[in-house]
């Protein structure tokens, strides 16, 4: 978690574990500074951010 907080600028308000096309991935759903939600994906796997 604190990798896509250093990558994504924002506070983690909720957590998601799912499957998508066949590759595990974490949803994260974070509050941006601005004050605006956005959801990030990363492969659970090899840590790589899918989707900002």
């Amino acid at each position: 978690m604190n990798s896509v907080q250093r990558r994504v600028k924002g506070e983690i308000v909720d957590v998601r574990f799912s499957k998508r096309r066949g590759v595990y991935m974490y949803e994260f759903k974070m509050l941006t500074p601005e004050g605006r939600y956005r959801h990030v994906y990363v492969n659970a796997k090899t840590i790589r951010i899918l989707r900002k």
